[in-house]
């Protein structure tokens, strides 16, 4: 069997009312025993606050249960911020575009 990437375009604000909806989307992905990657593009995202990160550290905490990768490509500045501000930039895989 193949490996398989699966990889997410997130566009607009991850935000209470949004984080959730990224957070269950990614576990779910990497549930399944085809996929090996998930790449979560962030080039689209206006804005994120705290629960956007906590959703990625969800994402993320999921993928090294799984033993599966995860890369978090191309964050946007508001991305940058919240990594930043949270102290968390180094806990991901970053690609750049």
């Amino acid at each position: 069997m193949a490996d398989a990437v699966t990889t997410f375009f997130v566009i607009g604000d991850v935000d209470l009312l949004t984080a959730p909806e990224l957070r269950e989307a990614g576990i779910s992905e990497l549930a399944s025993p085809a996929c090996t990657k998930l790449v979560v593009d962030l080039a689209g995202v206006d804005f994120m606050d705290s629960t956007g990160l906590a959703a990625l550290l969800g994402i993320g905490l999921a993928a090294e249960k799984a033993n599966k990768a995860l890369v978090l490509r191309a964050p946007s500045e508001p991305v940058y911020y919240v990594l930043d501000a949270g102290g968390l930039g180094s806990e991901f895989t970053v690609e750049q575009g």
